[in-house]
């Protein structure tokens, strides 16, 4: 799932966005399924705003490295400590920045719904492939709701949705059921991110995310670690983290990585 910090040959090894609970309740065609798009990193200054500088960075990197596309203010990417129009401008910018040379996708998840419709249809007027909506967190959300909500976004944006199943984060787990119906009624709902912990749906990089729960700031240091010089500074729970749990994760992403190599 790391594939913030891999070049492209690693991510098609190890897909993210593989829509895999989908394919249990609905037959996929091919060209049906992304593979090797990344969730990126927010780099943030001292005062916990978007360092442009810095996330300058990480997206030539990412490039250089022959990614296809990139979602922009996913959970990684800390979406929860900036404001609506701080939200519309960072999005904005990576529409500026990239210029065409991958794809974007954007995480416009918010507890406002209408926060969610606003900037999903900023972000497909600027370009994006689609808007990436995790549901929203506390509620606790049933599947009857979960259809609503997802089925009410849908028929309240004018471009693609990319269905965000994240239930470590979101507090719910979309069942592949809820998901044919929601295809079924809405043509513009175009795939799913299954973010989930059970072997049968990941990779072997996906145990960096239980490793610790400042997942970022994690994410992040592994990026210096990779030579892109950023600040690692994350929101929140700031930059608390046990050496031996980052030594841990360097260990892993340092073995996946190798043994990829000697694939070649």
């Amino acid at each position: 799932m790391f594939n913030d910090l891999s070049s492209r040959d690693l991510q098609t090894r190890h897909g993210q966005w593989l829509i895999a609970e989908l394919s249990k309740g609905i037959t996929l065609e091919a060209g049906d399924i992304i593979a090797t798009g990344t969730p990126v990193v927010t780099v943030f200054d001292e005062k916990e705003k978007p360092d442009y500088e810095g996330n300058k960075k990480v997206i030539d990197f990412l490039i250089e490295g022959g990614v296809d596309g990139i979602l922009v203010l996913g959970s990684s990417g800390e979406f929860t400590g900036l404001t609506k129009q701080e939200k519309h401008d960072f999005f904005k910018f990576y529409a500026d920045y990239t210029a065409g040379r991958t794809k974007l996708y954007a995480g416009t998840g918010s507890l406002n719904f209408e926060d969610t419709v606003a900037l999903s249809n900023e972000v497909n007027e600027m370009g994006y492939e689609g808007a990436m909506v995790i549901g929203p967190c506390y509620y606790a959300l049933d599947q009857e709701k979960i259809f609503v909500y997802y089925d009410t976004l849908a028929k309240s944006i004018k471009g693609n949705l990319y269905i965000y199943n994240f239930p470590a984060r979101s507090g719910h787990s979309i069942a592949p059921e809820t998901l044919k119906k929601l295809v079924e009624n809405n043509t513009n709902i175009k795939g799913l991110k299954d973010s989930v912990s059970e072997p049968n749906h990941t990779n072997e990089l996906m145990p960096l995310y239980d490793m610790d729960s400042n997942f970022s700031l994690l994410f992040k240091k592994l990026m210096q670690h990779r030579g892109v010089e950023v600040l690692d500074r994350a929101i929140f729970p700031y930059n608390q983290m046990d050496e031996e749990v980052y030594k841990k994760a360097e260990s892993l992403m340092d073995k996946v990585i190798e043994e990829y190599q000697n694939l070649k």
